[in-house]
């Protein structure tokens, strides 16, 4: 068998074959002109020029034989393995720029850029149960956090694992380290930060209305509250506004307020309404005393002199917050948290947008988001990016964006700059994904068979037959489908690429911290 071919079957690429060559060529370079020496050196270039001529020919028929040379390993490949062994162990996993994800298939480090202050980059992240994607969404926080982003983590598994690996990254970092919980001890104001329209809409935006008359005379209600609530923003919170919410207590309380002009407005409005919508408030009344009476309240409504969470200072000053709420035993109060977390990032983003300098960098993430409102995810798309706000999405699978609203999937994928995707079982998910990591051109060969029936031979080539051009997916639905744990698919935009990453440990940073003490 030709020395070439022997490359391509163990595996190893052209750059090999130099070995022998320059051997050859530094002998008879030193005066040792033999057979053996002139023999050496051929052998060595021929093979080197051999390989290289069939790696070529595979590049160019595309598909499995393309991907089949991408895998082998060349000379360069093995010098460059150590180094990268060694980065990852001892190096920084988070610089000029970029963060490293992991492996690729020629064992060289795969990164991708972050955004910064001025811009955001959005990035999902999908994978099927034990997939490997939270270690995914642990490595990507991780690396965030060293570079120095602000972190906001909204978790709707309240996954305990979770919590102690971003403890541990930002106590490596020297970052302050904030946790909200249900049944925890720090405490959240959702209602701290916006003006009179915004704080309407963080309560509208996180119910759900059937008849859009109900929805439109609670916002003008709420309105009204909030520009009552203006003047006295030390009793703003979340107990208050459910008190307000009875007519006869916002009439009281206005007699407080300074401007006598709001006060005369919102006399007026209350004089208006009518016995059917002073009864239809209680509706919401009711549904807001549920989340502060169940035990919450005092989470939800701190006194101003008190720590709390500020989801504007905090990131901004790089600490590292997470809300880990439980979807699946706290159910719809999970759910409505989580959607005031989302407006009070909204808000946020205004207040970054509106300043005449570059913010500090932040990160958020939303893990199993799939439970949330869908328009308000969106909304914070739309916000987040000019405001030096980078999303990180993360859910099971691709199809799970399609069950929160029609047409959510495209509008995500549309949004983010870059998807990182793990096995997925639904084949409709393995499908697009394929379909975004795109097509490659390879070369389809047809052949005719000559099938002797009178002899009762197999059908077997003629020698005639057709090649043309054709396209095919850079990595099938198949392999999609079964791809290992922590092995995914990294498709980036703008400029286009799709590559297989063996994703690091989400503990890599932990560990090296661990050692350098």
């Amino acid at each position: 068998m030709p020395a070439h071919y022997v490359l391509r079957w163990i595996g190893l690429r052209w750059t090999w074959a130099l070995i022998p060559g320059f051997v050859g060529a530094a002998l008879l370079g030193f005066g040792t002109i033999d057979s053996w020496t002139v023999g050496l050196t051929a052998a060595g270039w021929l093979t080197a020029c051999g390989t290289l001529r069939l790696e070529r020919r595979a590049r160019d028929e595309g598909g499995d034989r393309r991907r089949a040379t991408e895998s082998q390993v060349g000379l360069v490949d093995i010098l460059a393995a150590p180094a990268a062994r060694l980065k990852v162990r001892y190096g920084a996993l988070a610089r000029k720029g970029q963060f490293v994800l992991g492996y690729g298939p020629d064992r060289r480090l795969v990164s991708v850029k972050f955004g910064d202050g001025g811009s955001g980059r959005h990035g999902l992240l999908l994978g099927a149960t034990g997939a490997g994607k939270t270690n995914a969404l642990l490595g990507c926080l991780g690396r965030h956090i060293e570079a120095g982003f602000g972190v906001v983590v909204i978790d709707m598994k309240a996954d305990p694992s979770l919590a102690s690996q971003l403890r541990e990254m930002a106590a490596h970092a020297g970052r302050g380290f904030q946790q909200w919980s249900l049944d925890g001890q720090l405490k959240w104001n959702p209602l701290r930060r916006g003006n009179p329209s915004e704080l309407k809409d963080k309560l509208i935006e996180s119910e759900e209305f059937s008849e859009r008359h109900y929805q439109a005379m609670y916002e003008r209600y709420l309105l009204n509250v909030f520009r009552a609530l203006e003047f006295r923003s030390r009793e703003r919170d979340l107990a208050t506004v459910v008190r307000l919410l009875d007519p006869a207590e916002l009439a009281m309380f206005i007699r407080d307020i300074d401007d006598e002009d709001t006060a005369d407005q919102i006399s007026n409005y209350l004089q208006r309404l009518t016995n059917d919508q002073m009864r239809d408030l209680r509706g919401l009344a009711d549904r807001l005393a549920l989340l502060i009476e169940g035990g919450h309240g005092p989470l939800l409504c701190p006194p101003p002199e008190e720590p709390s969470i500020d989801l504007q200072a905090g990131p901004q000053a790089g600490k590292v917050v997470l809300f880990s709420l439980n979807s699946s035993t706290q159910g719809a109060t999970a759910k409505l948290v989580a959607n005031m977390v989302v407006q009070d990032l909204k808000a946020v983003c205004g207040t970054l947008q509106a300043r005449d300098y570059e913010s500090h960098p932040t990160v958020v993430a939303l893990d199993e988001f799939s439970g949330l409102d869908g328009d308000q995810i969106a909304g914070l798309f739309q916000r987040a990016r000019s405001a030096g706000m980078s999303l990180m999405l993360a859910t099971q699978e691709l199809a799970d964006l399609r069950r929160i609203a029609e047409g959510f999937d495209e509008q995500i994928i549309g949004n983010v700059e870059w998807i990182l995707a793990g096995r997925q079982n639904n084949p409709s998910s393995a499908e697009t994904v394929a379909a975004l990591a795109g097509t490659e051109e390879i070369w389809i060969h047809t052949f005719q068979t000559d099938d002797n029936v009178l002899r009762g031979t197999s059908p077997r080539e003629s020698g005639m037959g057709t090649r043309h051009r054709g396209r095919e997916f850079v990595y099938s639905p198949d392999a999609i489908k079964a791809l290992p744990v922590g092995r995914m698919v990294l498709i980036e935009k703008n400029p286009h690429r799709a590559v297989l990453v063996d994703v690091l440990p989400a503990d890599q940073a932990s560990a090296r911290a661990r050692k350098a003490a």
